[in-house]
């Protein structure tokens, strides 16, 4: 059964890999204002499944619907249009641009979705702001730290406003103090009324979520 008001149904997901069952009959909605937390181990599927959620690959059986439509029957300009202006996301490595300054990186997504270079700066400036990050905004990734590099990150995942925020092991290469950082700063958005899902190996991350689950042996069981 649907849960009414979600903007995700992920339907009863399988994916198999060299017929090894990696994800197993995964299914669960996610509303506007929930913080996802899924726990396991590695090469327990997490990445698989936001890469399902995201559309870069396709489930052996099940659907993923996104504000009512199957994102699997969306055309590649479709499926590009969905990410882009739908989905932000956040990764363990922080993927910046190595010869872009933070607030050239954080612009990038909207120029490409079409949004003047000159209301993305400004938009950019104001995220990096709220971040922490006023006085970092003309630094390069080499003159920043994991947690501000993560800052700069999410700032980029939010720069088109999306409705989901898929994050996969973000504060995987910060210390606790940065974690915390990354960690509330998540939450805050979720509590913004946007929907996070964060995958991660660490159990004691568990406590920031408004749902948690964890992915044993392919499958997703509700905490």
């Amino acid at each position: 059964m649907k849960s009414t008001n979600a903007i995700l149904h992920v339907m009863n997901v399988s994916k198999r890999y060299l017929l090894k069952d990696v994800l197993v009959d995964i299914s669960f909605s996610v509303r506007p204002y929930d913080f996802v937390i899924i726990i396991g181990p590695s090469g327990a599927g997490k990445t698989t499944l936001l890469g399902i959620i995201a559309g870069f690959e396709e489930p052996d059986e099940g659907k993923i619907e996104f504000l009512g439509r199957d994102i699997h029957s969306l055309s590649d300009d479709e499926l590009a249009e969905y990410r882009s202006k739908h989905i932000g996301f956040i990764f363990q490595n922080f993927n910046l641009i190595p010869f872009l300054n933070a607030l050239e990186n954080v612009i990038v997504p909207a120029v490409f979705s079409g949004v003047k270079r000159k209301i993305a700066i400004r938009k950019a400036k104001k995220l990096l702001t709220k971040l922490g990050l006023s006085d970092k905004l003309y630094n390069y990734p080499n003159q920043l730290s994991g947690g501000e590099q993560q800052r700069v990150a999410i700032a980029r995942a939010l720069i088109n406003d999306p409705e989901l925020i898929l994050a996969d092991e973000p504060t995987a290469n910060l210390d606790r103090d940065n974690e915390q950082i990354i960690m509330e700063i998540l939450s805050n958005i979720a509590r913004s009324g946007k929907s996070v899902i964060l995958v991660t190996h660490k159990e004691y991350l568990a406590k920031y979520g408004t749902k948690v689950f964890e992915l044993v042996n392919g499958r997703l069981i509700r905490r």
